[in-house]
């Protein structure tokens, strides 16, 4: 498949590995494989440029094979899309390097879109609700990307006496604590997973405010398919709301805006979108379900909510079933024996390799290729773990694991009006509206992204970060207490 000659690029963002920009005449994504700069003058020989398209074209390919064979089986078909591999002639390539170039982050530049390459994932861009209007003919489309990261407090018994704390205190609240000292964050987060993956209204909507005050990468919200708030985009968000959610009075008896109610009709759509179950998955007939056992509702021992928020009232029992947060949760889950556990499979296995030459993580593609019948992912036993097809299965729950406690959820939404095609979308949709406050209804689509593989041979990184991440959450809980004992 082939991009269209006729584009318009836009920046949408990027990590470490690969840069995504939208096609927005087309309503497309594209995400490219990133290299390190090189000198201006540096020329690539008709073999590097052979090597260069290879090379990224099969890392692309582990990419989409993944997504359709490894994670779609286990997703609800609402919430994932798989991408597909597109060829793209070296004058788009250079032409999307200059025309995104001034909206990248200073800090990212050190990697560039490599003129080389010829291939990249295409995706519908889930910055709009699928099959909208142009935008000259419809209300303005707001979309939210979350970041939600590890949503469960583990019960592994592997997990050792002396870091018995994550039993209490989420992975993400620990990591804190690495991340300032390491200087990667100024401040701490009051943000907590458990919160947002709790199903209470008040906790989620109280963990998404926590979101707004660092969001971070965690959160960021487009308007239109242009960042208008996130890290890098702090600007006045009730501003930005007000005709998204113009059906609404925000102004009080004396004519004051009352921008922290746009904020929270506001979040309270989102927190909507996020306990959306779709139709299909009500039916139980979409998809492969991990488990069918309900999910605990959990608690940080760090969350500021926990810790006596007014708005701590009410708890429920848990997520719908089927909606985006409980399917990924219950993906996550497959990390029942922490990377304290894990990591010692991966050592017996590393050694069953190294003993029997015949035998390697090619052999079991722990690395790929993914396919769906290598790749079936189901909540295997906890032991024993004595043969290595079991080890093998084990491994690859946790990569899938990790693969979804580092993806993003995207939500958009648009309001409905009084047209014709809004009329037959409410008629024909009518499993797909969310209703705020005042009646107004939207459309809204829930989607997942980045749900890359992780490498096999990745796991001593996990386990060495999770040491870290305890040192560090040890010595700032050592002088915490110092400095309390200090002024008492």
């Amino acid at each position: 498949m082939a991009v269209s000659a006729i584009c318009r690029w836009e920046y949408r963002g990027e990590g470490h590995r690969s840069i995504v920009v939208a096609d927005v005449n087309n309503r497309r994504v594209y995400r490219m494989i990133k290299r390190p700069c090189r000198p201006v003058n540096h020329t690539l020989t008709h073999e590097e440029r052979m090597q260069v398209q290879s090379r990224e074209l099969h890392q692309l390919q582990l990419i989409a094979d993944y997504v359709s064979n490894v994670m779609s089986p286990i997703i609800p078909a609402a919430f994932v899309v798989s991408p597909v591999l597109v060829d793209i002639a070296g004058s788009h390539m250079a032409e999307v390097a200059k025309s995104v170039e001034a909206m990248r982050p200073a800090h990212r530049k050190n990697k560039e879109v490599d003129p080389a390459s010829r291939s990249a994932l295409a995706l519908p861009d889930l910055c709009f609700v699928p099959n909208a209007l142009p935008l000259k003919a419809q209300p303005p489309t707001v979309s939210i990307e979350i970041k939600p990261k590890r949503g469960f407090i583990p019960t592994s018994p592997y997990i050792a006496k002396e870091n018995q704390i994550k039993l209490e205190v989420c992975k993400y609240c620990l990591h804190t604590s690495l991340k300032l000292k390491r200087g990667v964050w100024t401040q701490t987060s009051k943000y907590c997973p458990i919160d947002l993956f709790s199903g209470n209204v008040h906790r989620m909507k109280h963990a998404l405010y926590c979101l707004l005050e660092t969001p971070r990468n965690n959160f960021r919200i487009c308007k239109n398919g242009q960042e208008i708030f996130g890290d890098f985009a702090f600007e006045d968000l009730s501003e930005h709301l007000h005709d998204f959610l113009s059906g609404l009075s925000f102004v009080d008896r004396n004519g004051v805006r009352q921008e922290s109610r746009c904020i929270s009709v506001f979040l309270d759509l989102v927190v909507q979108a996020l306990l959306w179950c779709p139709p299909s998955e009500r039916e139980k007939k979409s998809y492969y379900r991990i488990s069918e056992d309900p999910q605990p509702v959990q608690h940080c021992a760090n969350s500021i909510y926990r810790q006596g928020s007014a708005l701590n009232t009410g708890e429920t029992t848990g997520l719908p079933s089927g909606c985006i947060l409980d399917t990924i949760l219950r993906i996550q889950h497959l990390d029942d024996l922490d990377i304290e556990g894990i990591i010692l499979l991966y050592k017996r296995l590393k050694q069953h390799f190294k003993d029997n030459q015949d035998c390697s993580s090619s052999t079991w593609q722990l690395d790929g290729p993914y396919r769906k019948d290598s790749w079936k992912i189901k909540k295997a036993s906890c032991s024993p773990m004595s043969s290595v097809e079991l080890m093998v299965q084990k491994i690859k729950e946790f990569l899938v694991s990790m693969t979804v406690q580092d993806c993003s959820i995207m939500i958009s939404l648009q309001p409905i009006d009084a047209s014709e095609c809004d009329s037959w979308y409410v008629a024909n949709n009518p499993d797909q509206t969310l209703v705020d406050l005042d009646g107004q209804l939207y459309k809204f689509s829930v989607g997942t992204i980045d749900l890359d593989p992780k490498p096999f041979d990745k796991i001593p990184k996990y386990f060495q970060q999770d040491l870290d991440i305890m040192e560090a959450y040890r010595k700032a809980l050592m002088m915490e207490r110092e400095q309390q004992s200090e002024q008492s």
